[in-house]
């Protein structure tokens, strides 16, 4: 089965070896794990010099990295054998989808990647539940009751699924070719 990606990172790059990107760092990852011990070290680091920053070196709001760092610690705690977002990436399962979400989420300035896929390591989740938490957080702020709902929110993500908005996660780190060219001269 053939998967797609989009990036911005990786714009006019041959290719992307998943392996080497800064999505397969664990130590991100223990990190947030550490954070999420109570609602008032998650708060703390929250409002931190160091979240700020992490935003502004992925490019991503602070709401959304708190809301990954939620994500990741159920999984983490209680789905373990799913992939992780937070170490894999993102892909659809048709370029007409990759379109669509290179226009919805990154501002139509994404490269076009694909890869032959191993149907084993192929997992489908909602991806309107983990925007819906974000859009939370974003309108009333990181309060205890909305870290719970996104604990909640996280736990229904969690269940495997391709209804909504589907997003595939692969587990494992493939060697992705770029297919912008191929792309922009099938839509003239």
């Amino acid at each position: 089965m053939k998967l797609y990606h989009v990036s911005r990172n990786n714009k006019n790059k041959p290719e992307i070896d998943m392996g080497q990107t800064f999505k397969n760092d664990m130590r991100y990852v223990h990190f947030l794990i550490d954070v999420m011990k109570s609602f008032d070290e998650f708060h703390k680091m929250y409002n931190s010099p160091l979240a700020e920053q992490s935003s502004k070196e992925r490019g991503w709001s602070k709401e959304k990295i708190a809301t990954e760092a939620i994500f990741e610690y159920v999984r983490f705690t209680e789905y373990e054998t799913n992939p992780s977002r937070m170490l894999y990436a993102y892909f659809t399962d048709s370029i007409e989808k990759a379109k669509a979400f290179n226009v919805d989420q990154r501002e139509n300035d994404g490269d076009y990647f694909s890869f032959e896929a191993d149907a084993d390591k192929i997992y489908y989740y909602d991806m309107d539940i983990f925007h819906q938490a974000v859009k939370t957080l974003e309108i009333h702020g990181l309060t205890e009751d909305v870290f719970t709902n996104i604990l909640k929110s996280a736990r229904k993500y969690w269940l495997t699924s391709k209804e909504g908005n589907t997003e595939i996660l692969y587990k494992g780190n493939p060697v992705l070719k770029n297919i912008t060219a191929l792309v922009q001269k099938e839509s003239v």
